[in-house]
């Protein structure tokens, strides 16, 4: 019964971990993200419009769930992002419980997640500008 159970939990994260949640931009700088769960999080920055960005800071931080190692999690730097360029920011989490993951560039990206130790499953997304 527990091999059962465990490969259940395997499937379901394969399979909800492999479904990007894509949250675009309109207005302002032309970015787009691209947000994963799995195995700790990872954000890909895609600069989709035709102006160089220097500099860019991507702040990240996690609010809610129980037993969170670190609440701030990143205040990455990109230092140069040509159009069509991506950047990625992977993060390493661990706690327990529903938690709001803020991603600030420009603007503010909200994903609500399900933590299980390392483990991020993505529920749902949202963008405020």
């Amino acid at each position: 019964m527990k091999k059962k159970i465990i490969g259940m939990f395997i499937c379901l994260l394969l399979i909800t971990t492999a479904i990007p949640l894509t949250i675009e931009a309109s207005g302002g700088p032309e970015v787009d993200a691209d947000i994963s769960g799995g195995f700790g999080l990872t954000v890909v920055i895609k600069n989709i419009g035709d102006i160089t960005f220097t500099n860019c800071t991507v702040d990240v931080s996690i609010d809610g769930g129980i037993f969170v190692l670190d609440r701030q999690l990143s205040s990455e730097i990109i230092p140069i992002l040509h159009p069509g360029e991506e950047a990625t920011v992977k993060l390493f989490l661990f706690g327990l419980g529903r938690v709001t993951i803020s991603i600030n560039m420009w603007m503010i990206w909200t994903v609500d997640c399900l933590l299980v130790g390392p483990f991020v499953f993505l529920l749902d997304e949202n963008m405020v500008i």
